[in-house]
């Protein structure tokens, strides 16, 4: 009974964990950055509209995955994701807690089972930017950038399966499973104009010490405005990121994939 409803809570939970996204693709409200000898904080809330694709499977239970963003969303129960960045000069570090719960009621014969799941991924790291250009100026005279930043850090993944079933053959069974992939990367941007940039990123990881090997890679389009006095930058964007990682009877090969939106707020 236990694996019979593990699979899908597994899928439920991960992909609305993750069903948020990196808007920031640490898209910066300032071509100045390099020239910054104070610390700057920007703060960025975002909503990843993904689906799900691959395969999973716990023990001898294997499935094929394919789930859109509306069957993830009914199940939810709670959820809330940040990106945090600092700077100072061209050195930077990275912050990325998110955490979903979901519940969904299945039916085991005459009885009810309650599936809780919840989902914790934590990401973090660091990045420096080796190169930035003046490519041009605005009608204003402000100058207009194109930069380069590679980065490296980790994703902490953490997934948990909670059932409680009713009737004399209710029982409780609590299930998790967590690892941690090291990824290395690039992020590129340019200034399409005074007030539109564009920003993609990219890495890869796992290397065998979590997942065998993950991948991450997204592109958005910003807007920067200013928003009570603070620089902020409001857009979306697209992002797929992978998994291939097993461990004993778990097997997580799963792409997720969509369309993202988001701000960001410079301090």
């Amino acid at each position: 009974m236990t694996r019979r409803f593990a699979i899908p809570a597994f899928y439920v939970a991960t992909t609305a964990a993750l069903a948020s996204a990196t808007f920031a693709a640490r898209a910066e409200t300032g071509s100045s950055s390099t020239g910054a000898s104070e610390w700057t904080l920007e703060i960025s809330p975002y909503f990843w509209m993904a689906g799900l694709d691959g395969e999973a499977g716990v023990g001898n239970l294997q499935a094929d995955v394919d789930l859109s963003f509306s069957d993830i969303l009914n199940d939810l129960q709670f959820g809330g994701m940040l990106l945090a960045d600092a700077r100072k000069n061209r050195f930077g570090i990275f912050f990325a807690p998110l955490f979903v719960r979901t519940f969904d009621e299945a039916e085991a014969g005459l009885f009810d089972i309650d599936v809780t799941s919840d989902t914790a991924v934590v990401g973090g790291g660091v990045f420096y930017r080796i190169v930035e250009w003046t490519i041009g100026r605005t009608g204003e005279g402000q100058a207009r950038k194109a930069w380069v930043d590679p980065l490296a850090g980790a994703r902490w993944t953490y997934l948990r399966l909670e059932l409680d079933g009713d009737g004399p053959l209710g029982r409780h069974v609590d299930q998790h499973e967590s690892w941690v992939d090291p990824f290395f990367g690039v992020r590129v941007g340019i200034d399409l104009s005074e007030r539109w940039l564009l920003v993609a990123e990219g890495d890869v990881g796992g290397f065998g010490v979590g997942s065998d090997f993950t991948w991450n890679a997204l592109a958005v389009l910003g807007y920067r405005i200013t928003f009570l006095g603070t620089d902020t930058i409001l857009g979306g964007g697209y992002r797929a990121l992978s998994w291939d990682y097993e461990d004993g009877d778990f097997k997580w090969d799963v792409t997720m994939h969509g369309p993202f939106i988001g701000a960001s707020f410079r301090f």
